[in-house]
Order: C-alpha cells, then sequence, then structure tokens
C-alpha cells in the first residue's frame, strides 16, 4: 500500500502529496463515500470549477472532447437525435438549409456514420453499421433548445443556430468514482479465483448452447472489425458470441479500472431543473496509460495508483481548499486531452470518454434512456448493452414475449455466473429478433417497473437480469421511484440521491418487484466501497475471494 501511494506521487498532475501516510491495511470501513466515491457537496459541483469556463463545466467537457470550434457542431447533433427520428451509429449531417429557428429542415437531414478521424485506428462494432430501426423523436425537445438559444440571444437573421457552450444549461451534480465496474479485472488478476470462473463460465455455456439448440435459436453473429477502444467490462463488451465468454485471458494484475463520471442535470431559462428531469453523464474510463502532461511522455498508471488517489480524497473535509484542489487535478487525469506547447488542445489524441447516457423524463411520455458512444469525434446513438428493445415489454407482441422468455430462460445459467451478456440480434426458425434497444423506458405510473419474462425465471436470475437493465436499475430492482438515482438540483442545493444511493451505512431494503413476498436488500455504496479497498490490494487473494458475491454481480454491471 506504501509503494502504490508513493508510485503516485511520481505521475504528472501529482495527485497525491508524498508525505501520505497510509493505514497499513484500509476496508470498506475505511472509505468515505460521500468524499471518495459520490461526491456531490456543494462546495464542489457550485465552485467556480463547474461554471464555464471552469474544468467540471459542460460546457468546457464538450470542448475538451471537440476542440472550441467544434463543440458548438458536435453538441447541436447530439441534440437533433431527439428533435428528430434518428438512427443507432449515425449523425445528422447538417446543411444550410434552415428553419425560422435556425436549426435544420427535417427533411433535408441525412443520417451518415461518422467520418473516420486521425484519432481513431479503426470503426467501432456499432459505428459502420446502420440498425434497422429508427429511434422515435421526443417532440417536445424543441423547447428546451429554444430556450438554449435564447441563453445565446441567438437571431435566426444571422443564419443557422450554433450553440454556445458557454451558456450550455446543465449544472454538475456530482463527480463519481465508479471503479467497482472493473471489479471482474480483480478476479481475473489471480490464478486459482480465473480458473475457477473459467470453469463455471464453461459449464454455463455448454448448458446455454444447449438449451438454444434444443429451441431452433441461434446468435447472429456478423464480421466486424476489433474496437478502436476497448469496452470496459462492465458493458458486456458490447458483443456476445458464446465462445469468447469461456476464454477470457488471466492478467497479472487489473487492467480494467473502472470509471470516473460527472453527472449533470438540466436546467430551464431560470436555471431551475426541468420538470420531470434530465440528467446526462459523461463515462469516462479510467485508463492504465497517463498523456495529461506534455515533455513527460506516457506514465504506467496502476489499479493501486488509481484507488490510492481517490481514498486520498477520504483524508480530508470537503470544505478544505486542498480537497477541491485534489479532486480537481484527479478529474484532468481522465476528463482532458494534452496541451500542446501553445497550450492548445491536442486533437490528435483520443479522449477517455467511453459514452454518454441520458435518463429524461422532460420530453415525451415516460422516462427514456439513451447511450450515445463518442466515436471519430462524435457521440453516436448506440444500442444498450444488457437492455431489451422495448417491444418486448409490451405483451400485445406475443411473438416477441414468447422469444424474449424463452432466450433468456435458456440463458439463465449464464445470468446465475453473472457473466451473461445480451446479443444485437438472434435467429429463432428463421426470424431474425433484434435483441438490444436503442432506448430503454419507464412507462408512465409503473414506478416499480421491471423485467419478468414468461417463461419464468428463478427468483435470483430474474433479479441479476432486470437489475441490469437500464429501466430495471431505475425502477423496481433498486426501489427507485421516481427513475432518477441523483436529482437534478437547484443552484445552492445539494442532489437528492436515491435510497439506493444512501451514504449512511444503512441497508436499502425493499419488496421484490417480481416476488412480492419476498424483500431485496441492497448496500450498494458499501459494495463499491469494499472493492474500492481491494484495488488497493489487488493481490491479496483472500480479500478478492471474500467479495466473491459482489464481484460476480458485477461482471456485467453497467450503472
Amino acid at each position: 500500500m506504501q509503494r502504490a501511494l508513493l508510485c503516485c506521487c511520481l505521475l504528472p498532475f501529482t495527485l497525491i502529496p508524498a508525505s501520505a501516510a497510509p493505514p497499513e491495511r484500509v476496508t470498506a470501513a475505511d472509505i468515505h463515500p460521500e468524499r471518495e466515491l459520490l461526491i456531490t457537496d456543494p462546495v464542489v459541483v457550485d465552485s467556480p470549477l463547474a461554471q464555464y469556463p471552469g474544468q467540471w463545466s459542460f460546457g468546457t467537457l464538450m470542448e475538451e472532447l471537440f476542440g472550441e470550434d467544434g463543440a458548438p457542431e458536435a453538441v447541436l447533433r447530439w441534440l437533433l437525435c431527439y428533435e428528430f427520428d434518428s438512427k443507432v451509429g449515425r449523425i445528422p449531417l447538417l446543411g444550410e438549409e434552415v428553419d425560422a429557428q435556425g436549426l435544420p429542415l427535417a427533411k433535408w437531414v441525412q443520417w451518415v456514420a461518422p467520418a473516420l478521424d486521425n484519432t481513431e485506428s479503426a470503426q467501432n462494432s456499432r459505428g459502420d453499421r446502420e440498425w434497422p430501426s429508427d429511434i422515435p423523436r421526443r417532440a417536445q425537445m424543441r423547447q428546451f433548445i429554444e430556450a438554449w438559444q435564447a441563453r445565446d440571444g441567438y437571431d435566426p437573421c444571422y443564419g443557422p443556430w450554433r450553440p454556445n457552450m458557454a451558456n450550455a444549461p446543465f449544472r454538475l451534480l456530482a463527480i463519481v468514482n465508479r471503479m467497482d465496474l472493473g471489479a471482474a479485472s480483480l478476479v481475473d488478476a489471480q490464478n486459482e479465483a480465473h480458473s475457477q470462473r473459467e470453469r463455471t463460465a464453461a459449464r454455463a455455456q455448454k448448458a446455454v448452447e444447449a438449451k438454444l439448440a434444443k429451441d431452433h435459436m441461434s446468435i447472429v453473429v456478423e464480421p466486424e472489425p476489433e474496437p478502436a477502444v476497448p469496452m470496459p467490462s462492465g458493458y458486456g463488451g458490447g458483443r456476445f458470441i458464446l465462445p469468447q465468454v469461456a476464454k477470457a485471458k488471466k492478467k497479472e494484475t487489473p487492467t480494467d479500472f473502472g470509471e470516473g463520471r460527472l453527472v449533470f442535470g438540466a436546467v430551464d431559462g431560470e436555471g431551475k431543473p426541468l420538470e420531470g428531469g434530465w440528467t446526462v453523464i459523461l463515462e469516462y474510463k479510467l485508463e492504465p496509460v497517463h498523456r495529461a502532461v506534455p515533455r513527460q511522455g506516457e506514465r504506467v498508471v496502476s489499479a493501486e495508483n488509481w484507488a490510492a488517489a481517490w481514498h486520498w480524497l477520504g483524508t480530508m473535509p470537503v470544505s478544505d481548499p486542498q480537497y477541491v484542489a485534489s479532486l480537481a487535478r484527479l478529474t484532468k487525469v481522465f476528463t482532458h486531452r494534452p496541451r500542446n506547447e501553445k497550450g492548445e488542445i491536442s486533437l490528435s489524441t483520443r479522449p477517455s470518454l467511453g459514452q454518454l447516457r441520458s435518463s429524461e423524463g422532460v420530453f415525451g411520455s415516460g422516462r427514456e434512456f439513451r447511450q450515445f458512444d463518442y466515436r471519430n469525434g462524435a457521440l453516436v446513438p448506440a444500442l444498450l448493452p444488457m437492455t431489451p428493445a422495448p417491444s418486448f415489454m409490451d405483451a400485445s407482441h406475443r411473438e416477441d414475449a414468447r422469444f424474449i422468455g424463452t432466450f433468456l430462460n435458456d440463458l439463465e445459467p449464464l445470468i446465475l455466473t453473472g457473466m451473461h451478456s445480451l446479443p444485437e440480434k438472434v435467429e429463432s426458425r428463421k426470424t431474425i429478433f433484434l435483441v438490444q434497444g436503442a432506448t430503454a423506458v419507464i412507462p408512465d405510473g409503473e414506478k416499480d417497473f421491471h423485467w419478468e419474462p414468461v417463461p419464468r425465471l428463478t427468483r435470483e436470475a430474474r433479479r441479476l437480469f432486470s437489475m441490469n437493465t437500464c429501466n430495471g436499475c431505475h425502477a423496481g430492482d433498486t426501489g427507485c421511484p421516481d427513475g432518477m438515482h441523483v436529482h437534478p438540483r437547484a443552484d445552492g442545493a445539494e442532489a437528492q440521491l436515491s435510497s439506493f444511493l444512501r451514504r449512511d451505512g444503512q441497508p436499502n431494503a425493499f419488496p421484490d418487484p417480481g416476488w412480492r413476498n419476498e424483500a431485496i436488500r441492497l448496500t450498494e455504496m458499501e459494495d463499491r466501497a469494499a472493492i474500492l479497498a481491494a484495488f488497493l490490494e489487488p493481490t491479496d487473494r483472500r480479500r478478492v475471494d471474500s467479495l466473491e458475491r459482489l464481484l460476480r454481480e458485477r461482471v456485467r454491471r453497467t450503472h
């Protein structure tokens, strides 16, 4: 542990001081969730760093991704994915023809694959292949755009509107440490645990293959190049090929360190949270190579380094100016690209953003969840790796309901190992089913929404499957009644958290929506604390073994 902290001190953007003296052994009880895992204090989220051009402001982060000149057009393309019917793997091609509000005319908008830029060596699997169905528009997005235009003082007489990043109507809600999403990497660093995981996966895989064959089902696998930047394990790799499940390579040390996230809430023209709530999460991969300082080359960052940097934040109160400064240095490692000698952003280096996710109950019926992958210099509509398409929720679609129930029952052995993932497509008796959804929806009035396929899964399999979906995780399977785990807030206030994310050490207990006579008891933040402590000593086999249940449930965790 001492060596991990000292190594961290040698990194560019010194994350913790060399004089730090850590305890001999850190346990979950030594982790302070409100300072190390889920940071919502107004001292942080209302600091000057969260106001443009501060490094945590939404506008600045967009400029880091796309450059100052490119950010307005990139953000407009993203907004238009809500304004118009959009397509997975495609972005709108902006023309000069605009309507009275300075926005492109729908009939002239073309949806194209994002052009390959010089920061990408290969197309991502979903970036060069069009999905057969459109993503329906959200009818009231135009009102949000018009409010942003009013902030900008936009006059249509001056041509097409390009949003001003200084006026971006998004307020910082939280900064989040999600190293727990790299939990599977802890197991893979242990020889015996890794071997056991392989044996378990192999047995489950054989059972699944036999069931699929019996039901005349097969996974549709289309030839595709490998992604330029691998997805974290928490996202199921974005692909589903059964033989790969049992052939994960053993690593000497953890290589997936999870993510760092910034959560924003949309506000209206008066700075008030939008009624219904729209939250946007920027999800950055914590990478093993640090590239944030010019002229110092690349420095390898280990799991212990990242964990020690987050844990160091817990050694001081949030009110200490050093706390905000230390958090700023840490987050800058993954949110910002390196600068050239003139201080300009180096657009030739790919940023660490993996994806942007949104939870929105403002612009149409129900609460809708979407994902946009950062690909080829654009935010591109993407499939939701662990969530079935909305058509499978509708019992009136009998063929879809029968298929998804049968398929998930066949998949149950893998679900119970924690190593399941959803394929994009499955062929069943000569019919191709599009399994993954481009959106997820919690219907109005269904505060305990959950996935409950027929034929019925066992209780544990149903819970594991449904909790890994976007709409299950934000509703009945976590006891979340309004679809939001982090709520938009007023200026100066602290964001309200769901009971799933409670930080007081008490469990989140509620009735199992699929088995009403049973209760679910979750300790989410305590679990994340235990995993962070394990990352401080990732080669400690006994510690990792003691977290077997947590790690099993998080192999494919996305939320």
